[in-house]
């Protein structure tokens, strides 16, 4: 019993390390040219600490501690300030329209694609919305 139980914990491991060791750091040169453009056009001046690539996405993380995340064709998926207000050029008016309206003052910290409910944003004020991208909220959490 106890030889089965180490071979268990060590096939976990071996699983485990094999899972993670399929993201790498890559130079910020390998992104698909539209996620570069996308972070010259929304975070210039903010330079890339590193770039992680895995079988589906790469993960930016720019020096102020934003990360962006993005598909393998370049489209951005995630933005994520880190509790801190993200740039919001690149999200839809009807989407910051409604904000506006419903949340005067708060600012975005966090917006993700979902595919169910449109988009998943975060705000300062400890809401979390899942809004469509004509601005119809279906979902409000409290964080």
């Amino acid at each position: 019993m106890k030889k089965t139980s180490i071979s268990l914990i060590v096939a976990i491991g071996l699983l485990s390390s094999n899972l993670f060791a399929s993201e790498k750091i890559i130079p910020a040169s390998a992104l698909p040219q539209k996620a570069t453009a996308f972070l010259n056009q929304y975070f210039s001046g903010i330079p890339i600490a590193y770039v992680e690539e895995d079988e589906d996405d790469f993960e930016v993380n720019l020096n102020d501690g934003t990360e962006v995340t993005f598909s393998k064709n370049g489209e951005w998926d995630q933005v994520d300030g880190k509790y801190q207000a993200i740039p919001t050029g690149f999200i839809a008016k009807p989407i910051l329209d409604t904000i506006k309206k419903m949340y005067a003052g708060a600012y975005i910290l966090q917006i993700e694609k979902d595919w169910l409910a449109g988009f998943e944003v975060e705000l300062s004020n400890n809401k979390e919305l899942k809004i469509d991208a004509n601005g119809k909220v279906s979902k409000v959490e409290y964080d």
